[in-house]
């Protein structure tokens, strides 16, 4: 529009002016109006054509103010064309602009007609309603209501699907946390977090198209939770009815290996092995503690009666010590003393079993007959060394016998080499009988004292705990 606005339609004070009005398809009043005409003595007229000089004026009502599209002046004014008028078609560029906020809006529309659209996509489409010619007529006051209408609920659309997002955000936050949980085998702390997962999904909004996609794999990751635990649970219960019947068993067996054995650690070994029986057997469930209460007794009075059998056995075989590191501190190693080591022995282990205290006392024990026996072992190697060189002795004394009578022999025998005397060689030759004859004799005591070298070995040392 050009920037003349009238307060009505004009006709510059000139009767013969011709003005015509008309409706626009903006709603607006358009009136082109003809004025200035004169004849040829120039003369007032009524305007017919170019000729006569006339102005002409196009103005177009808006908010009660008629405003100027297009003006060329009447001769009388100089007859020049205000810049920007366009006589042939002065409504196309308000037509076009019209045509172009309609196009806006229908498409703003078409954008935002989807539930959960795209409201930047719909906002870039609205700027271009800012961006057309504006005249203010009555379809473009109506197209800019709607026009106002589609920011507003651009706007609060906009600010929804924000707040939808951030649901969305926040139940797939939950949905993932729902998801690292469904392995978990902490049954009760576990459901109790599912639960409160549930607390907060209801706490907030819609999360949009997937609002319900989202739930539907919530609670499926949620069951998949729920029925393993009620499997694990139904298996428990299998369990527990199992290790309650295991249990029961096991305390009837308890009872009949602890009735008054008299064998404390063959017993203990099958308590034990009961024991880890009853372990492996698993919780029992509610009957658990009275069970264990049951099977525990059985085993109080057997250790009971076992305690006070050990004390009585530890006394004993503090004594058997006792007479042991005596026997091993006296050194007298006759047969009669070595007898009575022996026998400590057979009474140890006829004393039985008596707990760690007893292995200790064992080690102390064997110490005392250990010194015994290697004493006596030294004893006899010291008499055998003192008669194994008397025998020496013995045995030397006959060879050098042996010796000296073939020297005498040999001496005979070249004697006799050279006697021609029948009776003297006779003689000669019984005296070298004599002589190996008792050669021989003196080689049958040497061969006779020989295995005599071979004496009586100390007995064999006890070198583990009997009680073992």
């Amino acid at each position: 529009m050009l920037s003349y606005t009238f307060d009505e339609i004009p006709t510059f004070d000139d009767s013969f002016a011709d003005v015509q009005r008309r409706y626009h398809s903006s709603g607006a009043q358009v009136a082109d109006i003809l004025y200035g005409a004169t004849d040829k003595e120039g003369n007032p007229t009524y305007p017919k054509n170019n000729a006569d000089g006339h102005g002409r004026l196009i103005v177009i009502e808006i908010d009660g103010k008629f405003h100027a599209l297009a003006w060329k002046h009447s001769r009388a004014e100089g007859g020049n064309t205000e810049e920007g008028s366009v006589f042939d078609k002065p409504l196309e560029s308000l037509e076009e602009g019209i045509r172009a906020k309609r196009e806006v809006i229908r498409s703003a529309r078409e954008t935002m007609s989807g539930k959960y659209y795209d409201t930047d996509a719909a906002a870039k489409i609205l700027e271009g309603f800012g961006e057309i010619s504006e005249y203010n007529t009555p379809r473009e006051q109506e197209l800019k209501e709607q026009y106002d209408k589609l920011i507003e609920r651009n706007d609060k659309n906009k600010q929804y699907f924000a707040s939808v997002k951030q649901n969305a955000d926040k139940k797939n936050d939950l949905l993932n946390q729902a998801k690292e949980l469904k392995d978990s085998e902490e049954w009760n702390s576990t459901a109790d977090k599912y639960q409160t997962l549930i607390a907060e999904w209801k706490k907030i909004g819609n999360a949009g198209e997937d609002n319900d996609k989202l739930w539907e794999e919530f609670t499926k990751v949620r069951q998949e939770f729920f029925d393993k635990r009620a499997k694990h649970f139904e298996e428990l219960d299998s369990k527990r009815k199992s290790a309650r019947s295991v249990k029961r068993d096991l305390i009837k067996e308890a009872r009949k290996v602890a009735i008054e054995s008299p064998d404390y650690n063959a017993t203990h070994k099958k308590l034990e092995g009961l024991f880890e029986q009853w372990k492996q057997a698993g919780h029992a469930g509610k009957e658990e503690n009275t069970l264990w209460a049951e099977f525990k007794a059985v085993r109080d009075e057997f250790y009971g009666r076992r305690e006070e059998a050990y004390r009585d056995r530890l006394q004993e075989k503090e004594a058997l010590v006792r007479e042991a590191e005596s026997l091993a501190d006296a050194g007298d190693y006759s047969a009669f003393v070595s007898n009575r080591m022996k026998e400590l022995t057979t009474e140890w282990k006829n004393t039985g079993f008596c707990g760690r205290e007893g292995d200790k006392l064992w080690e102390v024990f064997h110490a005392a007959q250990d010194k015994f026996w290697q004493g006596k072992k030294a004893a006899n190697a010291e008499r055998m060394n003192t008669r194994q060189e008397k025998l020496q002795e013995a045995i030397d004394r006959r060879q050098d016998k042996i010796k000296h009578i073939e020297e005498n022999n040999s001496k005979l025998k070249d004697r006799l080499a050279t006697t021609q005397n029948a009776d003297k060689k006779a003689e000669i030759e019984g005296w070298i009988a004599e002589n190996n004859s008792r050669i021989d004799e003196l080689k049958e005591e040497i061969a006779r004292m020989i295995p005599s070298e071979k004496t009586a070995e100390a007995p064999a040392e006890e070198d583990s705990n009997p009680e073992a």
